[in-house]
């Protein structure tokens, strides 16, 4: 038994398929079965229960399982120990695309300028792709609009509070106030994110608190949609401040809500049971430094008619 061959064998377990396997693992399917069948031979029995394409584990392969994750999580640590000087070395760090491109640029920007001597690779993933990363340890740290689990080894911190602001149309009727109150809409049309997103929980919670009822909600799938929806005036949004252009659109308007009263927050993540590295230790920390604010100053800026300034805008840092 080495290393490769329990590689070989996490993978099968986690794609459930052979040749899928074979494809993550960037060899041959026949490679790939010939190393997991020296296994099955070391140990006398099958790991897998074979059923078409689709495998699944024996009792005896669920065992290996979970000595395999310690094993191969304890060679990683200490690989990574070994080599951790707090300044090089690389960080994964992913984002679920509903924390806004804004926010995701700003924060990736700030980074390589801070930490300029490390590696940083930057991903946009579902949620569950990045809990499934983090821990399996393809992702260092990730920023997620909300918990999707309970889970002993995912740490979840709240590090990030962001204001929703209403995305109009200048010909709508509501365009003209400098903030809206959120019973205002009531027979309007509203554009909300898909349940995939969970980006509109919030927003539909306040409905129901303030007993808001919309004339239609348009449930779109990207914040692309959304965008193009107002443009024809057709519904209102919402749209994450920091990602709010610093150019605003002929055709568009950014208005808060009186008393800021739509607020998400936003966690941070990563797994408490791997090696926590003196780098990731370093960049959560400027992480949980990072302000929001300081990204998008452009809503209380704005002149008169809704332009916005022309001032310098100073590169958030993420170190205090």
């Amino acid at each position: 038994m080495d290393l490769t061959q329990l590689r070989y064998f996490m993978t099968v377990v986690e794609c459930s398929n052979f040749t899928m396997a074979a494809k993550q693992c960037k060899v041959s399917q026949p490679a790939l079965s010939q190393q997991i069948a020296k296994l099955e031979k070391e140990f006398g029995c099958s790991l897998f229960n074979r059923m078409g394409r689709q495998v699944t584990l024996t009792p005896i392969g669920q065992t290996l399982r979970d000595r395999a994750s310690v094993i191969l999580r304890t060679v990683e640590d200490t690989r990574r120990q070994m080599s951790d000087d707090g300044r090089f070395g690389v960080i994964n760090l992913a984002v679920a695309p509903v924390v806004g491109c804004c926010l995701s640029g700003q924060i990736y920007r700030a980074a390589t300028q801070e930490f300029a001597e490390c590696d940083l690779n930057f991903s946009e993933l579902p949620a569950s792709e990045i809990v499934r990363r983090i821990k399996n340890g393809e992702t260092d740290v990730a920023i997620l609009p909300f918990c999707p689990c309970q889970d002993r080894e995912v740490e979840f911190e709240p590090v990030f509070e962001e204001e929703l602001k209403l995305v109009l149309n200048r010909k709508s009727r509501l365009a003209d106030l400098r903030q809206i109150d959120l019973e205002s809409l009531n027979g309007e049309r509203v554009c909300l994110l898909n349940d995939f997103h969970e980006f509109s929980s919030t927003i539909l919670d306040a409905f129901d608190a303030h007993q808001v009822r919309p004339k239609k909600t348009i449930f779109v799938d990207s914040f692309s949609m959304m965008n193009q929806l107002v443009s024809f005036n057709e519904a209102i949004g919402f749209w994450p401040a920091a990602s709010v252009p610093e150019d605003s659109s002929v055709n568009h308007v950014y208005r808060s809500l009186n008393g800021g009263s739509l607020v998400r927050r936003l966690y941070l993540c990563w797994n408490r049971q791997r090696y926590m590295t003196q780098l990731l230790s370093n960049f959560l920390k400027a992480l949980r430094g990072f302000s929001i604010a300081a990204l998008n100053p452009l809503l209380p800026t704005q002149d008169a008619n809704g332009a916005p300034d022309k001032g310098t805008r100073k590169m958030p840092s993420l170190r205090k």
